[in-house]
């Protein structure tokens, strides 16, 4: 798997991380117009320790404030969705970078849930992106997500006829975030093949996989 140690892996990793705070702080401004006693105090105090700041921090505080009674119906609701008012985009590296950066530091960069809807009521963009997919292809990536919740059927045909054509791996997941973060997506929904999973070993070479099962 990729290495964690890897110094062009790692100066994105610490980008990212460092992103986080100011995107999460002007979250919390938006949403406090509507919820003025939302605070980064609040969202912070309810976090793990060690955890990086994400918009279920956010959702954690607003049913802390009675605003909806779970975290998942926080995101069942148009607060935090990106098609609110209150969004705030992320701020995250060019993907043929990070593609890049991953494969060089010996682990397996794969897209997750692609094509996922980009406009409100249009649960997946019309047309597929070939050319920016091909781009990805030849800047190192090497799977695609294409056993997911979020990714219907007719999507999903078309994504592995492409990561057939340029001999792309597939892999599947539930996405699981915890029930209380999302309730529909269980541990085990959406599996990878062990044919894939063998592919994905195949490729890591960053550090030794930790496995519970001899294949």
């Amino acid at each position: 798997m990729a290495d964690p140690s890897h110094p062009e892996l790692q100066e994105i990793l610490e980008s990212n991380v460092n992103a986080r705070i100011p995107r999460i702080k002007k979250y919390i401004e938006n949403l406090s117009e509507d919820y003025p006693e939302l605070t980064f105090e609040l969202v912070s105090s309810l976090a793990k320790e060690g955890s990086t700041l994400g918009r279920p921090d956010i959702a954690a505080a607003l049913v802390k404030l009675g605003v909806a009674p779970s975290i998942t119906d926080i995101f069942a609701s148009e607060i935090l969705s990106k098609f609110s008012k209150h969004y705030v985009r992320n701020v995250a590296p060019d993907v043929l970078v990070a593609i890049r950066a991953v494969r060089a530091a010996g682990g397996v960069p794969v897209i997750a849930h692609p094509l996922v809807g980009t406009v409100k009521g249009d649960p997946q963009p019309t047309n597929f992106p070939r050319d920016h997919y091909i781009q990805m292809a030849e800047a190192g990536l090497l799977g695609i997500e294409t056993n997911h919740l979020q990714v219907p059927g007719t999507v999903r045909e078309v994504l592995e006829a492409f990561a057939k054509e340029f001999d792309l791996l597939t892999t599947g997941s539930s996405d699981y975030h915890g029930l209380s973060v999302k309730r529909d997506n269980p541990l085990g929904l959406r599996k990878t093949e062990l044919s894939q999973l063998k592919r994905i070993l195949e490729f890591g070479t960053g550090t030794a996989p930790t496995l519970n099962h001899q294949f």
